[in-house]
């Protein structure tokens, strides 16, 4: 840290370690090994690794290393041509450790045993049904390399007990779910479906969705969906509302509806796009002697677009989407929220959100060893964040708020089917203007305007398939 006062507006040079370098040299570590014997699948994966974050609070060395284990049993048992069942057994195992040397501590781990079973029956070509049900148990707050600790305070993670210890938990989540799928002619589709989640600390959340598909030709699809998604809260979260309050945590509710138009011009053209609407119930600490509680209703719409094309040597894939916000009302007695200055008479935008977005992907077969391909992400300006900036007094410096571009290009090398060799650039329009790839230090209303630079990096990577 270079010990200069930093502006609202600065550009954040020197002031972090390296973005996303290896946090305390732990270098990122992935394993994975595969087992099929006929109806059984097994597997194991075993992940690494240390990321340096950005800091606007501290403004100094702070990042996060882990480790995760999972082990996965699944068997897919077929007792006729119209039925099966699917039971399925997990393990997860995750530790996590923030920096020793900031205010803000996490040391513990987490564990997960979790159990599925899926049944599928199709008593007639036009008729499906998927039933299945959910149980896991998870357990917090176990100790890695000593003590279980978090010193961070308690809208963060967990209010710890006195000297930073973190109590140890449990919780068990429960789940039932089923889908019905309806072919009523070859040119009518209709699909239901429902879930609904049990937790130890929160109210029923239930979810579902409908969806009509209409296929005028064989080319052309349009789909009309509608959805209640129920998201309940972090463990943590939920343990200190029933804790501190006696109470059980609010679940935040979305419903979503879409109308999508798809169509398959040939095996080699794609097009699609849809129009949506979201209504959004959210939930938040409004402080005082209640947790999580119902904080105000958010109301958005959007569109999105798709293109591609594969031929026989090249490929090209490119997305648009827009979103924008309706209205945003916040309970009584809520004088805050990181969503949007709207309520507050600023702008009618997402606070920290680009409104457009387009990304381009591109692959072309040079020969059979060698494949170039390229990535375009486009953000195209934030006006919400403008308007936080005004809301807040910062009128400086419109960078962060600006136009965004972040450019990729790959090559690949063949050595033969399992063996293969990628070189990629990241970044690289930072060689014309670093500014393109300005990163955005967003959700610190102290600090509305401060950004720090992408720079441009190259990486080596080997793939190889036994």
């Amino acid at each position: 840290m270079d010990g200069r006062q930093v502006g609202s507006t600065e550009k954040l040079d020197g002031v972090f370690d390296s973005l996303n370098g290896a946090h305390n040299d732990r270098g990122k570590v992935k394993f994975h090994a595969h087992l099929s014997l006929g109806d059984l699948e097994a597997w194991a994966r075993f992940t690494q690794g240390g990321t340096n974050l950005d800091s606007v609070r501290d403004r100094g060395r702070q990042g996060l290393t882990y480790t995760q284990t999972t082990v996965y049993l699944g068997y897919n048992w077929e007792i006729d041509d119209t039925f099966s069942i699917k039971p399925s057994f997990s393990f997860d195992t995750l530790t996590n450790q923030s920096s020793e040397d900031v205010s803000l501590l996490k040391q513990f781990r987490e564990n997960e045993y979790h159990s599925k079973i899926i049944a599928t029956w199709t008593p007639i070509e036009s008729h499906s049904v998927a039933v299945g049900g959910e149980w896991s148990h998870e357990q917090f707050g176990r100790d890695y390399k000593g003590k279980a600790i978090s010193n961070q305070p308690f809208f963060w993670h967990f209010s710890p007990t006195e000297g930073g210890e973190m109590p140890r938990w449990d919780t068990d989540h429960q789940s039932i779910f089923g889908e019905y799928q309806w072919n009523i002619n070859d040119q009518w589709t209709t699909f239901a479906g429902g879930r609904l989640d049990c937790h130890d600390f929160t109210e029923h959340a239930p979810s579902y969705r409908g969806v009509i598909v209409y296929t005028p030709t064989d080319q052309d699809a349009i789909k009309l969906i509608g959805s209640r998604s129920s998201r309940i809260n972090t463990a943590a979260e939920m343990v200190m509302d029933h804790l501190l309050f006696g109470a059980e945590s609010d679940t935040e509710q979305l419903d979503a509806y879409e109308v999508r138009y798809e169509r398959h011009h040939d095996d080699k053209l794609f097009l699609g796009g849809s129009v949506f609407f979201h209504d959004h119930d959210v939930v938040d600490h409004i402080g005082g002697d209640v947790g999580t509680s119902p904080a105000g209703n958010v109301e958005s719409w959007g569109l999105e677009g798709e293109f591609s094309y594969k031929g026989e040597v090249f490929r090209l894939d490119v997305s648009h989407s827009y979103t924008k916000l309706l209205d945003m009302e916040l309970m009584p007695g809520v004088n805050s929220t990181f969503i949007s200055s709207e309520p507050f008479g600023f702008g009618d935008d997402f606070s920290y959100f680009h409104n457009h977005g387009t990304k381009i992907f591109s692959e072309y077969r040079l020969n059979d060893k060698w494949t170039t391909n390229g990535t375009l992400t486009i953000l195209w300006g934030a006006p919400g964040g403008r308007e936080r900036a005004r809301m807040n007094g910062d009128l400086g410096n419109d960078t962060a708020y600006d136009a965004k571009a972040f450019l990729r290009l790959g090559l690949l090398y063949r050595v033969n089917d399992r063996t293969s060799f990628q070189f990629h650039g990241h970044n690289l329009l930072g060689w014309i203007d670093d500014d393109f790839n300005a990163r955005w230090n967003g959700f610190n209303d102290g600090s509305t305007g401060q950004y720090r630079i992408q720079p441009v990096a190259f990486s080596l990577g080997l793939s190889h398939r036994f």
